[in-house]
């Protein structure tokens, strides 16, 4: 049984995780590379800096307004 102190959560979940989702709208800004890569800059910057574990990274290059898009 695990114990939890007294932030409510277990010793073993003492670091947030994060899921870092950097998204762009248009194929043609996609292709450059630039806007992903520096969406996961500060996003890899901001975790290391409030100590976060990175537990995945997800990137989509679609519109918001499709809803069948994939993963």
């Amino acid at each position: 049984m695990a114990s939890f102190p007294r932030n409510g959560r277990a010793a073993s979940d003492a670091l947030p995780t994060a899921l870092l989702y950097p998204r762009v709208s248009k194929d043609e800004i996609a292709k450059e590379g630039r806007a992903l890569a520096a969406q996961l800059a500060v996003d890899r910057g901001y975790t290391a800096r409030h100590g976060w574990i990175i537990r995945a990274e997800y990137q989509d290059v679609r519109s918001r307004k499709r809803d069948a898009r994939p993963g």
